[in-house]
């Protein structure tokens, strides 16, 4: 439920076709649109999901820019759009005390969680990457790129600093 409220806060204010959208049909149509986000779907995914409701439902009451601004709010609130590289797609989004990634691969699903700093830092472990070789090294490279001057490596220069300032122990 927690992971949905955004969703039906913008469903109920933003995108609401008819004052009858009853609740039962926001809290379906978030988890489904949740769903879409869980298996790594981009703003078009949704926005057609959406459009998808508003032709069927609703006469094609809810214009498709509409459709597509919820669709964009949707996908800033959970991380943005998901990251593809040779291996397989992925999406991070930021929490308070830590970084999550979902992460598709080719041969599998990964759920990963980075501590972060207090002053918004990731702290990247490469040791504990459930990853090997090329795939391993194409994840941090991702990282750095997303994360820019916000990542940080843990390793020997590094390790003082992370452990004064992690932000949840």
């Amino acid at each position: 439920m927690y992971q949905t409220q955004t969703i039906q806060t913008l469903l109920r204010h933003v995108w609401n076709p008819l004052p009858s959208f009853s609740n039962k049909n926001i809290v379906h149509i978030a988890d489904q649109l949740y769903e879409i986000i869980e298996n790594l779907g981009d703003i078009n995914d949704i926005s057609d999901f959406l459009m998808d409701i508003s032709t069927n439902e609703y006469n094609g009451n809810i214009s498709s820019e509409k459709c597509m601004q919820v669709a964009t709010q949707i996908m800033s609130f959970y991380g943005g759009e998901p990251i593809k590289n040779d291996f397989g797609k992925m999406r991070f989004s930021i929490g308070q005390y830590y970084t999550f990634l979902s992460y598709n691969t080719k041969k599998e699903n990964l759920k990963m969680t980075f501590n972060m700093t207090l002053a918004g830092e990731i702290v990247l472990d490469p040791n504990k990457i459930p990853l090997k070789g090329e795939e391993r090294h194409q994840l941090i490279k991702v990282m750095q790129e997303a994360y820019a001057d916000r990542l940080i490596i843990d390793n020997e220069k590094n390790s003082a600093y992370i452990r004064e300032n992690l932000s949840f122990r």
